[in-house]
């Protein structure tokens, strides 16, 4: 009878400290749940998504193209303040990107981005009277992001770069 309390302490015990240590390691990589806040996205991410975002990889190397980021709106101009939007890197610091028929262009060469439904095409929402970001040059410190569902995502196109520090990190998993 002594026995089995022991191998039971001893479980509950390695148990502690399997989840101390999944708790320690997600406190020291950033790691972090956010709730997608619209369709831009989709079908990458859905509406209602939750998404594991980790900061781990970006202390190694910043942001890549192709990368889908979490991002504080604070300072960005037109976005709702205090929320995390969620877009596609399609150019980082110092690249030339051009938008041109759908087509992405970046550094003079097409650039064909992916997500589940194969290549994605960023075309002008029906609703666009001005995009002025689509002919531009990522200034240092920047990032240009898309959403997948060009027809109704708000972004670089209209507003500009992501600054470095509003980065959050790397989204990394989505549960529906």
């Amino acid at each position: 009878m002594t026995k089995r309390r022991l191998t039971v302490g001893r479980s509950a015990f390695l148990i502690g400290l399997a989840t101390l240590g999944l708790l320690a390691v997600s406190i020291l990589m950033g790691v972090r749940v956010y709730g997608a806040p619209s369709s831009s996205m989709e079908p990458a991410i859905r509406k209602g998504d939750n998404v594991v975002v980790e900061r781990f990889s970006y202390s190694l190397r910043g942001p890549h193209r192709g990368d889908v980021i979490a991002f504080r709106s604070d300072g960005i101009k037109g976005l709702v303040r205090d929320s995390i939007c969620l877009k596609r890197v399609v150019a980082v610091p110092g690249e030339h990107i051009r938008i041109e028929e759908g087509q992405v262009i970046v550094n003079g060469k097409k650039v064909a981005l992916k997500n589940r439904q194969g290549v994605i095409r960023y075309d002008a929402p029906p609703s666009a009277r001005e995009m002025p970001y689509t002919d531009v040059t990522v200034p240092e410190g920047g990032y240009f992001v898309l959403g997948d569902n060009s027809d109704n995502s708000f972004d670089s196109r209209f507003w500009g770069f992501v600054p470095q520090d509003a980065i959050v990190g790397r989204v990394c998993m989505r549960e529906e």
